[in-house]
């Protein structure tokens, strides 16, 4: 095989991988939305402080993600489109990235009443 189709499959097992991190994160983001309702019930104390940190970790391993969505692209620039469409791709990958640190910032710093991803 060449060197080119070896490192597209490692890529696509990879983002198969990543699939399965995503489904996940979904599920522990449901769970995290489950603590919240129960804290709103009055059914357990400290659930909006654990659906708190399940969101932290989970905004964090979303923020890995991307950081390595970003190092492809920059190793891997397609040569069969054209410059112009390879920086947007990287653009756009560098602003996921800062999207993802405002979003674990606001989570880390903000008010218990104002949690993001609900």
């Amino acid at each position: 095989m060449n060197t080119r189709l070896t490192n597209k499959l490692k890529s696509l097992k990879i983002s198969d991988i990543i699939f399965i991190i995503f489904i996940i994160i979904s599920i522990s983001g449901i769970y995290a939305n489950h603590l919240e309702r129960n804290e709103e019930k009055h059914i357990d104390n400290k659930g909006k402080e654990k659906a708190h940190n399940i969101r932290l970790i989970l905004l964090v391993v979303g923020l890995l993600i991307y950081l390595y969505f970003l190092q492809d692209k920059l190793r891997n620039k397609n040569d069969e489109v054209s410059e112009f469409i390879n920086n947007l791709d990287i653009l756009a990958s560098i602003l996921f990235v800062i999207g993802g640190i405002l979003f674990i910032y606001v989570e880390y710093k903000g008010e218990d009443d104002a949690i993001i991803l609900e």
